[in-house]
């Protein structure tokens, strides 16, 4: 079972329910309510997998990449800056910041962007269709680049954090995806230590 953060409404001081009527909203009432349905999946045999949204920060970026080729511009002009990306969604990471805590969440941020930016595309690939979502042709590319259906069986089964002298078999934890050049320094010849890392245990 994935879901994928559709978290945006955490900006939002109101939201309509069917059936309730209009109802307060905030952050931590979203990762109350996101972390219930997660624990309710759990509880009847599912592993839930969060995806988190790609990285952006309000712009079209697929529309700035299409422009800039149609006129002959450098696609690097429509990269995404950190500090913007981090200003953008920085209720959404703290929700999933919390939710990290008890399953596992799958973001592409450490694999797209460096210390100052993200890329709008690689490889002569557009990677965004719109302000926040991938192209059909960028999900395919990232998805293989980063062998991404192994990545989230994997998440699934074990996560991606474990702490010393933690035992618990849930799995949990902010699963991210180590830049190319990183990830060939640290795969020796192991397929399994590829692609995947996480701030305290990489590989699955």
């Amino acid at each position: 079972m994935t879901l994928t953060a559709g978290t945006a409404a955490v900006i939002a001081e109101t939201v309509f329910l069917r059936g309730k009527g209009r109802t307060g909203s905030s952050p931590e009432l979203v990762t109350q309510n996101f972390q219930s349905t997660l624990a309710w999946l759990r509880s009847i045999g599912l592993q839930p997998v969060v995806v988190s949204p790609p990285p952006r920060d309000g712009r079209n970026t697929g529309l700035c990449v299409a422009r800039a080729r149609l006129l002959g511009l450098p696609s690097g002009d429509c990269d995404l800056p950190v500090a913007a990306v981090e200003a953008h969604d920085r209720e959404v990471r703290s929700v999933l910041a919390s939710v990290a805590a008890d399953f596992p969440v799958l973001n592409s941020t450490d694999y797209l962007c460096d210390a100052v930016n993200c890329r709008a595309e690689e490889d002569g690939v557009a990677i965004y269709e719109d302000d926040g979502h991938f192209s059909q042709q960028g999900s395919r590319h990232i998805g293989g680049t980063l062998d991404f259906s192994r990545a989230f069986a994997a998440a699934a089964e074990h996560g991606c954090e474990q702490k010393p002298g933690d035992n618990r078999s849930a799995p949990r934890g902010n699963c991210g995806f180590e830049p190319p050049r990183a990830a060939e320094l640290n795969s020796g010849h192991d397929p399994d230590k590829r692609s995947y890392r996480s701030g305290t245990w990489s590989g699955f």
